[in-house]
């Protein structure tokens, strides 16, 4: 059920972020590619955390990398939010290393 969206973005952001896609109600995920050779960066809007929808978010983020055929993906949490590195590591997310104050995880199906 995702679909590719317009999203005002700040700019920082949007200058690396080459699609924006919703999972209606319960997400807006945006995609960042660094390089040709690199994986790509995933950023997230939760619009709904409901305990459904974080128990769905799993399968939506399998459903979601499938369907845009991407087999490994990073994403990173700072290092004092252990909370959004909880709920990284709920969604399949492995941590890979720290850099400055980030925690960098990678995602592959």
């Amino acid at each position: 059920m995702w679909r590719e969206i317009t999203f005002e973005l700040p700019p920082e952001v949007a200058k690396c972020t080459t699609s924006v896609w919703s999972y209606p109600e319960i997400v807006i995920l945006g995609v960042m590619k660094s390089s040709f050779f690199a994986p790509p960066w995933l950023w997230a809007k939760v619009l709904n955390g409901g305990f459904c929808n974080v128990r769905k978010s799993p399968s939506i983020i399998n459903e979601f990398q499938i369907l845009m055929n991407l087999p490994k993906v990073y994403a990173e949490a700072e290092i004092d939010k252990p909370r959004n590195q909880r709920l990284l590591e709920f969604l399949g997310f492995v941590y890979e290393q720290s850099y400055e104050d980030r925690k960098i995880y990678t995602r592959s199906i």
